[in-house]
């Protein structure tokens, strides 16, 4: 695959899910990107946010010429790659199967051209960008690079992302900097476009009350002892006697976050095993169906899930509720910067690419 291609792909996946760590205003509700760690991810369903779309143009564009099946556009000669995009719409159509939404028929046809387009306009916008001379220097482009190493559990994860995109460390610095170049580039741009004051914020807050309610939430701790789904009785009956004795050390008097700490298998056992807040969903059925089902300092008994045996905590709750303004302030106004950001973008691009030489290819397939 060419070198730049495989670059794009790396961003999609790599960067877009793994980089990302900051509040995302996703219509109206506070999303937080929470710790991962190896025994949550399988306990929680993972559903993470898409990234807005960078779509500066017209979203039912057609195909304009014939190519090769391995390529869906070029942008000024630029290719864009058929797996680059499937692997993107793939992404956006697992987001919308995460919320109970299957995208077929016309839906998919404009979900392929929003997620082409959207691929285009980023393309699009690094050329224009590289042309005025915009780029990070050695410095930063290193500390971005250790922020998204920083990103993976350890450097081992790290190198394994990199092997199964067959990419060096050298290439990825190469579409650091190219996003970096964009960024750069959009910010300056862009950057007196997209204030946003306190009474916009305010107007949205009280326009779309809806958007704010909290479902209910409880915390929880655990003690994890992972087993395999096809393990032995044997060694089913060996985590469950071990957790058994870890109850009775909590029922005669110690700490439950101690015992997790010396006990429980996994990242949260260096936090006692605390799980955070997390709401209806977000824990494999077995899992939720017990802690939203207890009392606050209430310690179940041994609970199986296809991961393995857990003791739960219950360590607090709460109730369904709308965000005061001061909670959601802050995201509010990002997301309304978005918004103007994108609008500005989307204004820019379409200008822009009426003397870009773009070329569409069928999508089908």
């Amino acid at each position: 695959m060419h070198a730049r291609r495989m670059l794009r792909l790396f961003t999609a996946l790599c960067i877009m899910l793994f980089v990302s760590s900051a509040l995302v205003f996703a219509g109206g509700k506070q999303e937080k990107a929470e710790d991962k760690e190896k025994e949550t991810q399988p306990e929680t369903t993972q559903q993470q946010i898409p990234q807005e779309s960078e779509n500066g143009g017209d979203s039912s564009a057609q195909a304009t010429g014939s190519a090769p099946g391995d390529v869906v556009a070029t942008v000024n000669g630029e290719e864009i790659g058929r797996q680059e995009f499937e692997q993107l719409l793939n992404y956006f159509r697992y987001q919308y199967s995460q919320q109970g939404m299957q995208v077929q028929g016309a839906q998919l046809q404009q979900l392929q051209a929003m997620v082409l387009e959207s691929l285009i306009d980023n393309e699009l916008m690094y050329q224009i960008a590289e042309e005025n001379g915009y780029g990070p220097s050695d410095k930063e482009l290193n500390e971005e690079l250790k922020k998204t190493k920083e990103q993976f559990a350890d450097e081992a994860a790290y190198q394994q992302a990199l092997n199964q995109q067959g990419m060096s460390e050298q290439e990825l610095k190469q579409e650091l900097a190219k996003q970096m170049t964009k960024v750069q580039f959009e910010e300056n741009k862009f950057g007196d476009q997209v204030t946003v004051d306190s009474s916009e914020i305010r107007a949205y807050y009280e326009d779309n009350p809806e958007q704010f309610e909290q479902p209910e939430q409880v915390r929880a701790s655990h003690i994890l002892i992972q087993v395999e789904e096809d393990a032995s009785e044997a060694d089913k009956a060996a985590a469950k006697e071990k957790l058994q004795a870890a109850k009775e050390r909590i029922e005669n008097g110690e700490e439950f976050s101690a015992v997790a700490r010396e006990v429980s298998e996994g990242p949260s056992s260096e936090r006692g095993g605390d799980l955070n807040y997390f709401g209806r969903g977000q824990m494999v059925p077995e899992f939720e169906q017990v802690a939203f089902n207890m009392e606050v300092g209430e310690v179940s008994g041994i609970v199986e899930t296809s991961f393995g045996f857990h003791l739960i905590k219950l360590t607090d709750y709460k109730e369904s509720q709308k965000a005061s303004f001061s909670e959601v302030e802050d995201n509010i106004k990002t997301h309304l910067e978005r918004v103007k950001l994108q609008e500005a973008k989307k204004t820019f691009l379409d200008k822009e690419k009426q003397s870009a030489n773009i070329e569409r290819f069928g999508l089908s397939g």
